[in-house]
C-alpha cells in the first residue's frame, strides 16, 4: 500500500507560508524520493511552485483546504494521476499539458509511482488577482460565470486539458531552472508567470466549443514534435498533413484548435524561439542560426527576428546583457 502524505504538513515546514514575497524549499521526506518542492508568493495574489522530485518509492501526495483560485498544472517531466472523489475526476496528468482548475475547496489525490521523474510547475492565482489584473482590462462572461460559481457553491472542475507548443514550454522551463531566493531571478519568474496566465486566461467570449479526440491529439502532437526536430527544413502543409495521417484541411483546423494558433505562425515563433536561445548561448555564428532555424538568406531572417523581438541578431551577439529584457509576445 502506497504511504500517504499531506502537502499541508510538508508546508508547515516552512516558516515564511503565505508570505508575500516569501521564497522556500520544503521539506520532502527522503525514503520517499529525491528533490525539492519550491515555491513563490507574489503580493497581488499569485504564485508558483516548483516540483523536482526523483521517486523511490510509490507514493499518494493529498490536499486538504479551502480557497478560492485557479491552479495551473504543467508536467514538464514524468506524469500522475489525479482524483478526486467529491466532484468525480479521475485524470492522468501527463508531460506538455496544461491542466486549468477552478476550486473552492480540495480534496484530491495524486499518485506518485516508484521509477518516475516528476517535473511540475503549479502556478495558482486568488480571485481578487482575476478581478484585478485580467476582468479590469479584458471582460470576459465566461471567467465572471465561473468566478460567481466559486463564490456561492462548493466547486471543483477541471476546466481544460490541452497540449501546449515550444513558447509556452520555453517559459515554463525557465520558471522551473530559476532560483526563487534571488531577487532578480524572483522578478524573472513573476514576469514569465504573468505572461503565461494572460495568454492562458483567454477565455471565448462565445459559448461555441471545439474539441479533439484523444487520438486526433495524438497525432497533432506527432506533427509538432516534427516540426521542432526540422526547423532547419521546409515545413509544408502537404508534409505536416501525412504525419499527422489526415488531409490538409483538417490537419490546419485541428493544430488551431488544439495549439490556439495557425500552423504558419506556430513555426515562425519555434523558429524565432529558437533562434533567440542559440544567439543568448553565443556558440553560433548569425549565418549558422539562420541556417538552423530555415532560412537559406540570412538578411530574410535578420529582419524577421527585427520584426519579432525588436532588436537585431547583430545586436544580440555585440551584448548578450540585453537578452534579460527579451519578452515573448503571442
Amino acid at each position: 500500500m502506497p504511504r500517504t502524505i499531506y502537502f499541508s504538513d510538508i508546508l508547515e515546514h516552512s516558516s515564511q507560508k503565505n508570505k508575500s514575497g516569501a521564497s522556500s524549499t520544503l521539506i520532502f521526506p527522503k525514503e520517499l524520493g529525491i528533490g525539492s518542492v519550491k515555491y513563490v508568493f507574489f503580493s497581488d495574489g499569485a504564485g508558483v511552485y516548483q516540483i523536482n522530485i526523483k521517486v523511490k518509492e510509490d507514493f499518494i501526495i493529498k490536499n486538504r483546504f479551502e480557497e478560492k483560485m485557479f491552479a495551473f498544472s504543467s508536467f514538464l517531466k514524468g506524469d500522475v494521476l489525479y482524483e478526486n472523489s467529491d466532484f468525480g475526476i479521475s485524470k492522468k496528468l501527463v508531460t506538455n499539458q496544461l491542466n486549468i482548475f477552478a476550486l473552492n475547496c480540495e480534496n484530491g489525490s495524486s499518485f506518485y509511482k516508484k521509477g518516475s521523474h516528476v517535473k511540475m510547475v503549479n502556478i495558482f492565482t486568488t480571485i481578487d488577482f482575476l478581478k484585478q489584473k485580467i476582468l479590469e482590462n479584458n471582460s470576459s462572461s465566461n471567467l465572471d460565470l465561473i468566478i460567481n460559481k466559486l463564490e456561492i457553491e462548493p466547486y471543483f472542475k477541471l476546466m481544460s486539458q490541452s497540449f501546449y507548443g515550444y513558447e509556452t514550454s520555453s517559459k515554463l522551463h525557465n520558471i522551473m531552472s530559476s532560483n526563487f531566493d534571488e531577487k532578480l531571478q524572483k522578478l524573472y519568474v513573476q514576469s514569465q508567470t504573468y505572461e503565461l496566465l494572460f495568454d492562458w486566461l483567454r477565455f471565448p467570449k462565445s459559448e461555441k466549443k471545439e474539441y479533439l479526440s484523444e487520438n486526433e491529439k495524438l497525432y497533432m502532437t506527432k506533427a509538432q514534435k516534427y516540426i521542432l526536430q526540422n526547423l532547419d527544413k521546409e515545413l509544408t502543409i502537404k508534409d505536416l498533413a501525412r504525419v499527422a495521417s489526415t488531409n490538409e484541411t483538417t490537419f490546419q483546423q485541428n493544430f488551431k484548435i488544439l495549439f490556439g494558433r495557425t500552423i504558419f505562425k506556430y513555426i515562425f515563433e519555434c523558429r524565432m524561439t529558437t533562434a533567440k536561445d542559440l544567439l543568448k548561448k553565443g556558440d553560433c555564428s548569425i549565418c549558422e542560426v539562420s541556417s538552423f532555424v530555415g532560412y537559406k538568406h540570412q538578411s530574410n531572417f535578420s529582419t524577421a527576428f527585427l520584426r519579432k523581438y525588436g532588436i537585431s541578431p547583430k545586436e544580440i551577439v555585440k551584448d548578450t546583457s540585453k537578452n534579460i529584457f527579451f519578452t515573448t509576445d503571442l
